[in-house]
C-alpha cells in the first residue's frame, strides 16, 4: 500500500494546526478591514500639485456635487456624494483613477500621477495607521 507524500511529511496535527494559523490569518484580515478602518468620513480634500485645490463637507453634500478640473496637468471630473468620491473622467492615459472606483472611507486615496490631483477623505474620528500602532 503507497503512502501520500504529504502523509508522510505531515501528521493529521500538523494538517490542523496549519489549517488554524490559515484561519487567524483570514480573521484578522477581516478584523482589520471592518472595524479599524471602518470610520466614515466627514469631507473630502481634493489637492492640485501638492496644494490644496478644494475642501468639501460631506454632511452638505445632498445628492452629488461635480467638480472639473481642468489645468496644464490636465481634465478630471469628480463626484462627491454625502458617503465619499470618486473620478467619473480623465483625460490621462492609463484612467487609474477613473477605475480606482468610489472612496467611502477615512484614510481612503484616488491619485492621478499624471495629473498631480490626489483626492482624500479624512475625519469621522481618530484614524491610526500602521505607524502609529
Amino acid at each position: 500500500m503507497q503512502r501520500k507524500a504529504m502523509d508522510i511529511f505531515m501528521s493529521k496535527w500538523d494538517k490542523i494546526i496549519i489549517a488554524a494559523i490559515f484561519c487567524v490569518c483570514i480573521l484578522s484580515i477581516v478584523f482589520i478591514n471592518v472595524f479599524a478602518y471602518s470610520d466614515k468620513a466627514d469631507k473630502v480634500i481634493i489637492e492640485v500639485d501638492g496644494h490644496e485645490y478644494a475642501q468639501y463637507r460631506l454632511n452638505e453634500i445632498s445628492s452629488s456635487k461635480t467638480i472639473e478640473i481642468d489645468n496644464k496637468y490636465g481634465y478630471n471630473k469628480i463626484e462627491i456624494f454625502p458617503d465619499g468620491a470618486c473620478v467619473t473622467d480623465a483625460d490621462c492615459r492609463d484612467k487609474l483613477d477613473v477605475l480606482s472606483g468610489k472612496i467611502t472611507r477615512t484614510g481612503e486615496y484616488i491619485v492621478c500621477l499624471p495629473h498631480r490631483l490626489v483626492i482624500r477623505l479624512e475625519g469621522g474620528g481618530t484614524y491610526a495607521d500602521a505607524v502609529a500602532y
